[in-house]
């Protein structure tokens, strides 16, 4: 393990042929996945000035959708603006993450404080709900103007949940894990 900016990472470790468990093959990809997701990241913001943006219109605080969660605090209610000043507008969809600015970015020293926002509901097309990278004051709610698309993390997350899957213990999972090829499966030819 290692520390950077207050974060720990795990050091990632050479992936083997064989796996042993399933404990052993998720604990293995882990890192790796969030490895990949932090380096398209990175990429995409050194690529900032040539990312799509969209306009918003209004953020509000979510209404909570059941009591006694405390994470719906930094739950928010977009409302796309439908301007269309820019050539390179931006529709953004579920699983999407982008930056939430008062400006639009030219380079990453725009985007400072960071404001991270990840859809994760649309309702039409010019209503998203996010989850967003912290809190918000009154005032600075009010003059985000601009949302830059970052990168869609729905892949990502859908290999996070297959890898954190209380199910994992499947017999597929274990056949294919075993590498065995008497597992009973007919062999047939793709023609």
């Amino acid at each position: 393990m290692f520390l950077i900016s207050g974060v720990i990472f795990e050091q990632r470790k050479t992936i083997p042929d064989r796996f042993g468990t399933v404990d052993e093959y998720v604990h293995c990809f882990i890192p790796h996945l969030l490895e990949e997701t932090r380096t398209e990241l990175f990429s995409s913001l050194k690529s900032l000035s040539r990312s799509p943006v969209f306009f918003t219109h209004s953020m509000e605080k979510r209404i909570k959708e059941s009591s006694g969660s405390s994470s719906n605090i930094l739950l928010y209610d977009i409302t796309l603006s439908n301007e269309d000043n820019f050539s390179a507008k931006y529709q953004p969809k579920c699983g999407d993450l982008f930056a939430l600015t008062k400006t639009r970015p030219r380079r990453i020293d725009d985007l400072d404080p960071l404001l991270l926002a990840y859809v994760f509901k649309m309702d039409g097309d010019l209503i998203i709900s996010v989850h967003v990278s912290r809190s918000l004051s009154p005032g600075e709610k009010h003059s985000i103007r601009f949302g830059v698309s970052l990168t869609t993390l729905t892949t990502n997350t859908r290999i996070w949940n297959a890898l954190h899957n209380e199910a994992a213990n499947s017999t597929l999972i274990q056949s294919v894990l075993q590498g065995n090829n008497q597992v009973g499966v007919k062999k047939q030819s793709c023609v």
